[in-house]
């Protein structure tokens, strides 16, 4: 919705302050951003250090679940740019408590559940996750 891209617009530029890095957007109606899937690409001197992917949950706290869950598909495509290209895959998050982050490593391995919204009744909302630890995000 256009509410949810203004809240990650947001949360995208406050990156760029706290890091001092080029967030550079990649666009959901271009092709490119259908093909890479992720929000965008981290980038000092216009060469990549991570691909992000941003998210607004402000409604709960970063500690208030036990996990933090993400598309199985965002996070495979997160994994496959580190895997393949070395890009880390940064999984920013706004809470009520500010702005946390998650940063892969080669060795995680994270719970695929079943998991989506309930409040618009779609079946379409629910889709294989991951379940990170909400332990392991740090504040930005």
């Amino acid at each position: 919705t256009k509410l949810n891209k203004e809240k990650e617009e947001s949360i995208r530029l406050e990156l760029e302050r706290l890091w001092g890095l080029v967030m550079q957007k990649i666009e959901p109606t271009s092709n490119r951003g259908m093909r890479y899937k992720l929000d965008c690409m981290a980038m000092r001197n216009n060469v990549g250090v991570a691909m992000v992917e941003i998210k607004d949950r402000s409604s709960i706290s970063s500690r208030q679940y036990p996990t933090i869950n993400l598309s199985l598909d965002k996070y495979n495509k997160g994994m496959e740019f580190f895997l393949l290209n070395g890009l880390p895959f940064i999984y920013a998050v706004r809470f009520k408590n500010g702005i946390h982050y998650y940063k892969n490593h080669t060795n995680d391995r994270w719970p695929i559940i079943w998991w989506g919204r309930n409040d618009r009744g779609d079946p379409a909302d629910w889709e294989p996750c991951v379940a990170i630890d909400s332990v392991r995000f740090k504040r930005a």
